[in-house]
Protein backbone atom coordinates (compact mmCIF):
# COMPACT_ATOMS: atom_id res chain seq x y z
CA UNK A 1 0.00 0.00 0.00
CA UNK A 2 1.25 3.60 -0.95
CA UNK A 3 1.43 6.31 1.93
CA UNK A 4 -1.57 7.90 0.90
CA UNK A 5 -3.65 4.71 2.02
CA UNK A 6 -1.82 4.05 5.06
CA UNK A 7 -2.46 8.08 5.95
CA UNK A 8 -6.33 7.35 5.30
CA UNK A 9 -6.52 4.24 7.59
CA UNK A 10 -5.26 5.92 10.57
CA UNK A 11 -7.72 8.72 9.98
CA UNK A 12 -10.52 6.33 9.50
CA UNK A 13 -9.35 4.77 13.50
CA UNK A 14 -9.06 8.34 14.91
CA UNK A 15 -12.32 9.28 13.52
CA UNK A 16 -14.36 6.02 15.25
CA UNK A 17 -12.45 5.10 18.09
CA UNK A 18 -13.32 1.68 19.13
CA UNK A 19 -14.85 0.59 16.21
CA UNK A 20 -12.84 -2.47 14.15
CA UNK A 21 -11.98 -0.95 10.59
CA UNK A 22 -11.67 -3.94 8.12
CA UNK A 23 -7.92 -4.26 6.40
CA UNK A 24 -8.03 -3.66 2.86
CA UNK A 25 -5.37 -6.15 1.77
CA UNK A 26 -5.58 -9.68 2.47
CA UNK A 27 -2.29 -11.64 4.05
CA UNK A 28 -0.85 -14.92 3.27
CA UNK A 29 -0.44 -15.86 7.08
CA UNK A 30 -2.00 -14.84 10.16
CA UNK A 31 1.80 -14.45 10.98
CA UNK A 32 2.33 -12.22 8.34
CA UNK A 33 -0.48 -9.86 9.81
CA UNK A 34 1.44 -9.54 12.73
CA UNK A 35 4.26 -8.92 11.54
CA UNK A 36 3.21 -5.81 9.71
CA UNK A 37 0.85 -4.74 12.17
CA UNK A 38 3.57 -4.87 15.35
CA UNK A 39 6.06 -3.02 12.89
CA UNK A 40 3.14 -0.44 12.39
CA UNK A 41 1.65 -0.09 15.85
CA UNK A 42 5.21 0.66 16.62
CA UNK A 43 6.10 3.11 13.96
CA UNK A 44 7.38 1.36 11.34
CA UNK A 45 5.81 3.60 8.93
CA UNK A 46 5.58 7.62 9.22
CA UNK A 47 2.18 8.12 7.47
CA UNK A 48 0.65 5.56 9.74
CA UNK A 49 0.26 7.42 12.73
CA UNK A 50 -1.66 5.95 15.92
CA UNK A 51 -1.49 6.18 19.20
CA UNK A 52 0.79 2.41 20.04
CA UNK A 53 -1.01 1.62 23.43
CA UNK A 54 -4.98 1.82 21.65
CA UNK A 55 -4.07 0.09 17.98
CA UNK A 56 -5.71 -3.29 18.08
CA UNK A 57 -6.05 -5.94 15.11
CA UNK A 58 -7.88 -9.12 15.11
CA UNK A 59 -8.36 -11.51 12.35
CA UNK A 60 -11.74 -11.21 10.34
CA UNK A 61 -13.00 -14.70 11.41
CA UNK A 62 -15.84 -14.54 8.66
CA UNK A 63 -13.79 -13.26 5.71
CA UNK A 64 -11.12 -15.73 6.29
CA UNK A 65 -13.19 -18.76 6.11
CA UNK A 66 -15.22 -17.81 3.12
CA UNK A 67 -12.18 -16.72 1.27
CA UNK A 68 -12.05 -18.91 -1.76
CA UNK A 69 -8.56 -18.02 -1.84
CA UNK A 70 -7.71 -19.47 1.64
CA UNK A 71 -6.03 -15.59 2.34
CA UNK A 72 -6.25 -14.13 6.18
CA UNK A 73 -8.29 -11.16 6.28
CA UNK A 74 -7.75 -8.63 9.11
CA UNK A 75 -9.60 -5.57 11.50
CA UNK A 76 -7.96 -2.78 13.36
CA UNK A 77 -9.11 -0.87 15.53
CA UNK A 78 -8.02 2.07 17.82
CA UNK A 79 -9.60 1.81 21.64
CA UNK A 80 -9.38 6.41 21.81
Amino acid sequence: MDDRRYEELARRLADYPGRWIPWPVPFGTRAEADQLFESLRDGGCEAFRVDSAAFRWRMDEFTTIVDEHRLVWMEVSCAW
